[in-house]
């Protein structure tokens, strides 16, 4: 490696992932525009797993092997960083992968702010295919390029440790450790970070790749939700949120949000696990979970709560097994499809009478918290334009008609802040009704209609667009969607793009003078537009 210091040290530890490694460390070496250096931890591999490292230190040497007498991830972590020496740390599971060229991009916006933290988002993947990480998408949900969790109260979400790239200096000044010995480490360092640090510049992008083991007994550790080791690991996390971090001097409605967090996440799957336990197991679980939340949730919080886990709770406060199990079962199998009405401009959902024992229907709060689908319907190259023809919904809240939806269009790029306002109108999308506008409730088989006539809109991408702005050759952007409609208002990055358009896009660009548009599309179809000169 010579004797300059290397931008990012990526840290990796490991233990009997021989059947991912490979791919693992493949994706690192291929990240360029930043010089790495890649120090691996063998946590007491008994498979071949550190046979394939030595193999690849052969033919790179900036990778380094050290060795731990399994201990667990969080110390061979903590070990790897003490033999770090790059600008920044990165953190990286043996069995994910990263996408090409994130760490340069990473680097340059946390340098552009001059932040302590940068973050990326991420998506799943296993042998059948790719899908959102819900996660995450709660993490950017709130998205802005640069902030403070106490600005963005969304980065409380933002728990994984390898979604991110770390100034070291302040990594060790701040004494940042993972706990040892327990599950949910993450848990406790990203919320400690996020805390302490000044900046943290969030990168839309889905730059890492979080594998879902689909091999029966080859699950990773937080896979496996209902082993009583994640159960207490769990119970004990959120107890340290509760009485360690919204005990810091942050502000009063972050404390709120983070006690929602727990109940939408942590607890949610905490309650889940009464269907993979025995039956007395399950109403210890019952009661330690009342327990928790008389205790340290406040009620405006349990009664913002989404109406499906209201009814959880009154099962649980009535030590009512069966019915809670019945409600488990629903809410993964029907919920999201019952019948939803708009009344004195709320959304009630209609539900089975004799399984929802509470008087709740009203699900306009939850409903404000559900990411919208936002999806490309076609792109127009015309001389010197693009258009771009989209649309943006729920399902099942009606936008029938032309006044419903107010869009607009805004360009960012993430690693300098530039916001190019784009011209937007709105555009009929009876085909998104024709598709979609029919669902039946797996529960009672009734059948709704909905109407989506009016989620579309179209706007317009021309090269005077970018005439400031622009101070190197190239630069790309995520669009984000802003809606305002009879209930809601909100914003969102524009994702999802059929095939058929997605194949006409290739090689396709716009030109006038020195500047050209082009399009790309990330790992889950996020749309992009390059601006080169």
């Amino acid at each position: 490696m010579g004797d300059t210091a290397p931008d990012i040290s990526v840290i990796i530890p490991f233990y009997n992932v021989e059947d991912y490694i490979e791919e693992c460390l493949d994706s690192v070496i291929a990240q360029e525009g930043v010089k790495t250096e890649i120090i691996m931890v063998d946590d007491g591999s008994t498979d071949r797993s550190a046979e394939i490292v030595k193999t690849f230190m052969s033919k790179h040497k900036n990778i380094s092997l050290y060795h731990e007498d399994k201990k667990g991830p969080s110390a061979a972590r903590n070990l790897g960083v003490k033999f770090a020496k790059g600008k920044y740390i990165a953190f990286l599971d043996a069995d994910d992968m990263l996408r090409a060229g994130i760490y340069a991009r990473m680097m340059k916006a946390a340098e552009h702010y001059n932040a302590e933290m940068c973050i990326c988002s991420a998506a799943r993947f296993d042998q059948n295919g790719k899908y959102p990480s819900e996660l995450h998408d709660n993490v950017f949900r709130e998205y802005k390029p640069c902030t403070h969790i106490t600005e963005t109260h969304s980065l409380i979400y933002d728990s994984t440790s390898w979604n991110k790239l770390i100034n070291r200096q302040f990594y060790i000044d701040n004494n940042i450790l993972f706990p040892e010995g327990v599950v949910y480490e993450d848990i406790y360092v990203n919320a400690d970070m996020h805390q302490k640090c000044e900046r943290a510049v969030m990168v839309s992008e889905i730059g890492y790749l979080w594998r879902k083991r689909s091999t029966p007994g080859n699950e990773s550790i937080t896979q496996r939700f209902y082993s009583e080791e994640n159960i207490r690991d769990r119970f004990a996390a959120i107890r340290w949120l509760i009485e360690d971090f919204c005990n810091r001097d942050i502000p009063e409605g972050l404390k709120k949000d983070t006690q929602k967090k727990i109940l939408q996440t942590d607890m949610n799957l905490i309650i889940d696990s009464v269907e993979h336990v025995t039956d007395d197991r399950a109403l210890q679980i019952m009661d330690e979970v009342r327990t928790f939340i008389d205790s340290n949730i406040d009620k405006d919080v349990v009664d913002s709560a989404s109406v499906l886990d209201l009814q959880k709770y009154y099962y649980i406060n009535n030590g009512d097994l069966e019915g809670l199990r019945q409600t488990l079962a629903y809410g993964r199998d029907s919920y999201d499809k019952a019948p939803v009405i708009e009344k004195d401009g709320r959304l009630c959902a209609e539900l089975p009478e004799e399984l929802f024992r509470i008087e709740n229907r009203d699900v306009t709060d939850e409903f404000s918290r559900t990411r919208r689908k936002v999806w490309v319907d076609e792109l127009r190259w015309s001389g010197s334009r693009v258009e771009i023809d989209a649309h943006i919904y729920i399902p099942r809240y009606n936008m029938g008609n032309p006044s419903d939806q107010a869009i607009k269009v805004k360009l960012v790029n993430e690693e300098t802040g530039h916001v190019v306002d784009v011209d937007t109108s709105p555009a009929e999308t009876k085909h998104i009704t024709k598709l979609r506008g029919t669902i039946e409730d797996p529960s009672s088989g009734a059948v709704m209609n909905y109407n989506y006539d009016y989620t579309g809109f179209t706007f317009v991408l021309e090269p005077e667009l970018f005439d400031s702005g622009i101070k190197s050759r190239t630069r790309k952007y995520s669009v984000l969607v802003e809606y305002q409609d009879r209930i809601f208002s909100g914003r969102q990055l524009l994702r999802g793009i059929s095939r058929d358009v997605k194949a006409g896009c290739k090689k396709m660009y716009v030109r006038k003078g020195l500047r050209k548009i082009s399009v790309s599309f990330g790992y889950m179809n996020e749309l992009y537009i390059i601006v080169a000169n």
